[in-house]
Parts: structure tokens; C-alpha cells; sequence
């Protein structure tokens, strides 16, 4: 026995619901980078897992000091990172945290070209990428950049993006099962 074609009302009902599903997720993904920032006076960013696993899309680049956020906002959202190479890859194969102290001109090992642009051009001085896994599979990732401060992350902001980690995890893997606006398709007689 197949199943019947879902109506087109009920089409248009669960891509409505979806988009304030996604809009709701992404807020509360905010709020936690905001107080994240705040608790660090560092930059945050949260990132998920594409559905072919291949990138790590930006969901939150938040900064406490308004004039960089909005530079955060510009470079680190505005821009997918690899998930199949590059710093975060490193994170996500190795399954851990991993910091990054880094010195004026020099570029950490494994560094794609863009994101070594990205280091250089907004003098980021340590970063530190916490992985996110939900039932030992990836989703997402956890991040602090530090900008023009030569202070490397230590064991303290490790402690304190673990200790959220798990409930961003939970968060973004919720996000990524909701399907993107592009991949609905509204059937023939379209939404009522």
C-alpha cells in the first residue's frame, strides 16, 4: 500500500511551519553566541554541517564590541569554510578541540588559502575550534577568534564552549534536519 501525495494545503503548511521552525532555531543560536561573546569579549562563531558534509555553513558571527561584529559579521558569515579541509577539518577528523596561537604573518599548518586571508586580514591572534557531534556525527562546530590580542585560548574557554557545546550541538542538528526554502516544492496547485 503507498502512501498518498500529501495535499497541497498541507505542502504549504509544513514549509510555513519549517521557516518558522528555522527562524526560531537560528534566533536561539543567536542569543547563545551573544551571551557566549559576552562571557568571552571574544568573537563567536557557530557553524553547521552541510547535508553533503563537505561545508560548515555560518550561523552565528557575533562580537560583543559592535564595530567588530560587524566586521565578524562581514568576514566570518559571509564566507562557508571547508569541512573537508582546512582548520576545521583538522577539528572534526581529530573529534576534539583544538586551539591556535598565532603569530603576525605566520599562517597555522593546514590552513586553506582563504582562511589564511582571513586570519591575516583581520589580525586574528588565537582561535579555538570546538567540534559539534550528536550520536557520534558531526553537525556543526563552535568557535572563538581573537582579534589583535596576543593572548592565546586556554584550558578556562575551552571548559566554557564544552560546557554549551553539547546544547548548541542539539540545536544545529534539530536546524539541519529542516529542509532549506529552496528544497520545497509547493506540488502542483501550489499553497492554497
Amino acid at each position: 500500500m503507498t502512501t498518498p501525495a500529501p495535499a497541497p494545503a498541507q505542502l504549504w503548511l509544513l514549509h510555513h511551519v519549517d521557516r518558522v521552525c528555522r527562524r526560531h532555531l537560528d534566533a536561539l543560536l543567536l542569543d547563545i553566541g551573544e551571551h557566549i561573546g559576552v562571557a568571552t569579549a571574544d568573537a563567536v562563531v557557530i557553524r553547521r554541517l552541510s547535508a553533503d558534509a563537505r561545508t560548515l555553513l555560518p550561523v552565528v558571527a557575533y562580537h560583543p564590541d559592535p564595530v567588530r561584529g560587524a566586521a565578524v559579521a562581514r568576514g566570518a558569515a559571509g564566507r562557508d569554510e571547508s569541512a573537508t579541509g582546512g582548520l576545521w577539518h583538522r577539528a572534526l577528523v581529530e573529534r576534539r578541540p583544538l586551539r591556535w596561537h598565532i603569530t603576525p604573518g605566520e599562517v597555522p599548518d593546514g590552513a586553506l588559502p582563504d582562511q589564511a586571508r582571513f586570519l591575516d586580514e583581520w589580525a586574528v591572534r588565537a582561535a579555538l575550534a570546538v567540534p559539534l557531534f550528536v550520536d557520534g556525527s558531526p553537525v556543526g562546530g563552535l568557535g572563538l577568534i581573537r582579534f589583535g590580542v596576543d593572548r592565546p585560548f586556554g584550558d578556562d574557554e575551552e571548559r566554557l564552549l564544552d560546557s554549551c557545546g553539547h546544547r548548541v550541538a542539539e540545536l544545529l542538528a534539530l536546524r539541519r534536519r529542516l529542509p532549506e526554502p529552496d528544497e520545497w516544492t509547493p506540488g502542483p496547485a501550489g499553497p492554497p
